[in-house]
Parts: C-alpha cells; structure tokens; sequence
C-alpha cells in the first residue's frame, strides 16, 4: 500500500469511529434525559421498571451525517496537505 491509500484508511476508519461515538453519546443522552442509566457494557438503557427504549432511526441518521462530515473535513485537509507538501 501506497501513502495515499493509508491516510484514506485512516481516515475511514477514524470517520466510523466518530459517528459510531456521536450515535453512543446521543442515545446515552436521550437515556439520561428518559430517567434511565445508561449500560456502557450493555449498550442499554435501564429504569426503575425496566428496559427504556432509545433506539431511533433519526439517531442513525445523525451520525452518519457526523461520520460523512467528519470525512470529508479530513479528506479534504490530506489533499491540501499534500498539495501545500509538492
């Protein structure tokens, strides 16, 4: 593998990370504003009566979005590194 196809990994890999973080924190949040504690073990939100559901399809959406941005922001800062770099 060349340069170029490390630092797209890279900044694949660091993308997913970030919006599989940004959907973490809006859920542990919108289980925390329920009444609920969060499960970082579990990935679950518990109440006093019981499991409280978080899940939302709105949630995925965002942080794909946040995931996208987050790679565009870095692929964009790589090429005018490298052409700032010749």
């Amino acid at each position: 593998m060349n340069r170029r196809s490390v630092i797209q990994l890279l900044i694949g890999v660091i993308a997913a990370v970030g919006g599989l973080g940004a959907l973490t924190v809006i859920r542990q949040n919108r289980c925390v504003d329920a009444g609920g504690q969060w499960s970082m073990t579990q990935r679950s939100c518990t109440g006093s009566s019981g499991p409280i559901p978080v899940e939302r399809w709105s949630d995925v959406t965002i942080a794909l979005v946040i995931g996208l941005l987050l790679a565009v922001m870095l692929y964009r800062a790589s090429t005018f590194a490298n052409r700032r770099q010749s």
